[in-house]
Parts: C-alpha cells; sequence; structure tokens
C-alpha cells in the first residue's frame, strides 16, 4: 500500500517512476499484483494522472474511514497546507507512529499526535525565515506539539533545501533537551523499544 499524503511533486514524483517499471515487468511477463494507492482527490488535474493504471489503484482518501491492514489500523487527519493534506495515524501492538506531513502550525489540528511512540513532524520552516505566509512548522512548533501531546520521540523532516541544516537544529535546540533528532535517508526505528 501506498499513501501519498498530497498531491504536491515533490510528494509524489516517485510514482511514475514506479508505474514505469511495474509495467515494464508485467511486459516482460512477471506475475504483479497491483499496489493500492491511496490519495486525497485534489488538485483534480493531479489526482487524475494517477488514476490511469490497473497496476496502481487509486482511493479516495476519506478521514471518516479507518483502515485495518494486517491488525494495523490507519487513520487520516486533515492538516493545513496549500493543498488538500492529511497526517496519519498508524496504531499496532500497543505503538502509535504518527505522521504530520505538511502543515502549518494549528494545534487543533493535531490531536492525532497524542501518545505518539513516534511522529515524523514537518519542520520546513524556520523562524528566523520570518516569512509571514507559513506553509510548514518550524522547530518551535515542532517543540510545542510535541509538549502538548506527549510524544515519545520526535523526527524533524521536509526540511527545506533553501534552509541550512544547522539553523534547524539551533533553532531546536533553544528549548533544551527533547527527544528530536533530524531525518536521515534509510533510517529504521524501533517502534517497540525505542530503539535506532
Amino acid at each position: 500500500m501506498i499513501i501519498l499524503t498530497h498531491l504536491h511533486d515533490d510528494h509524489i514524483s516517485d510514482l511514475p517512476v514506479l508505474r514505469y517499471a511495474l509495467d515494464m515487468n508485467k511486459k516482460r511477463g512477471q506475475p504483479i499484483k497491483p499496489v493500492p494507492v491511496y490519495a486525497p482527490k485534489t488538485p483534480a488535474e493531479a489526482f487524475e494522472r494517477l488514476s490511469n493504471n490497473p497496476l496502481l489503484p487509486v482511493s479516495v482518501i476519506d478521514p471518516t474511514v479507518t483502515i485495518l491492514l494486517a491488525d494495523t489500523l490507519i487513520t487520516f487527519h486533515p492538516t493545513f497546507h496549500s493543498a488538500e493534506c492529511y497526517g496519519i495515524r498508524v496504531e499496532h501492538n500497543d505503538t502509535v507512529f504518527s505522521y504530520s506531513s505538511d502543515s502549518a502550525y494549528d494545534p487543533l489540528l493535531f490531536e492525532f499526535l497524542r501518545g505518539s511512540d513516534l511522529s515524523i513532524l514537518d519542520c520546513g520552516g524556520l523562524d528566523s525565515d520570518g516569512e509571514q505566509d507559513k506553509k510548514h512548522m518550524s522547530p518551535e512548533n515542532c517543540f510545542r506539539l510535541y509538549t502538548e501531546f506527549h510524544m515519545k520521540r520526535v523526527v524533524l523532516s521536509h526540511l527545506i533545501p533553501y534552509h541550512s541544516v544547522s539553523d534547524t537544529i539551533y533553532e531546536a535546540s533553544a528549548f533544551g533537551r527533547w527527544p528530536y533528532e533530524i531525518a536521515k535517508t534509510g533510517k529504521i526505528f524501533n517502534l517497540k523499544d525505542g530503539s535506532d
């Protein structure tokens, strides 16, 4: 299963490559099982581009519907971004993983983060940037969510390339010791015992 939290290109650009790989393997006679995709229905033109391949059948994300997959409960939660966007809460064996997806800071939207063993938060903004039209959270916003919703571990993600990672760390460290880290490619987390 693939979940696309929103249809901005930086979140969906790998899907055409996957579609091409599945098509090529099927043409070569390999048995290919369809991979279900969940995505928002807007922007409509982006959704339509995704919806034309039987190897990647697309279902519209409905925040009122819960998905049960192999004893894992998945729920979707609207966030505040420049496109229709959803955060995710995943519950399995008394552990909780949450993902804010892209969002401006609004604590009223983030109850689904509560009690997460691990939460990946959008941290594409910096308070020092001074941008007025914020579509991403800052380290301070992430710290406030950590404090409000009692998350055990936080990964700051979606760092925007024109911001320095050291500036993100500097702003996050201003709040003392709290269990945050910067997202790293390929890192694996064990939610049951909190190890890497």
